[in-house]
């Protein structure tokens, strides 16, 4: 799934998905996501799947991950790569990456070479 280009959403998940685009890199709570688009957590949640298909903490951590992807590819560190799209450490990146990439980090990086 590409996360840098979203079909027509309303002002409310506009302006999530700004915030998030903004500060993907920092440490987000869904309460964090519902004060940006001026919204309930529940609401939030049920208008961002009904219109982009994920929830808005799925869709940042997809962000993230295509982020990491890129900076991977330019030859940063795994370390350097983790703190710099958001995740707390590498160990908390490379669980993640492997969860939703099916590969560790590493075995990305030998496949796209």
């Amino acid at each position: 799934m590409n996360f840098s280009k979203e079909p027509a959403v309303d002002q409310a998940i506009e302006r999530c998905l700004a915030f998030i685009h903004t500060h993907f890199d920092q440490p987000l709570s869904l309460e964090d996501l519902s004060k940006a688009a001026l919204r309930s957590k529940s609401h939030l949640v049920r208008t961002f799947k009904q219109q982009l298909g994920v929830s808005p903490l799925r869709y940042l951590l997809g962000l993230r991950l295509d982020r990491a992807k890129e900076l991977m590819q330019n030859n940063q560190s795994l370390s350097e790569v983790a703190l710099a799209t958001g995740f707390y450490d590498q160990s908390h990146f490379n669980r993640y990456f492997k969860r939703f990439m099916g590969l560790n980090p590493t075995q990305y990086l030998a496949l796209v070479e």
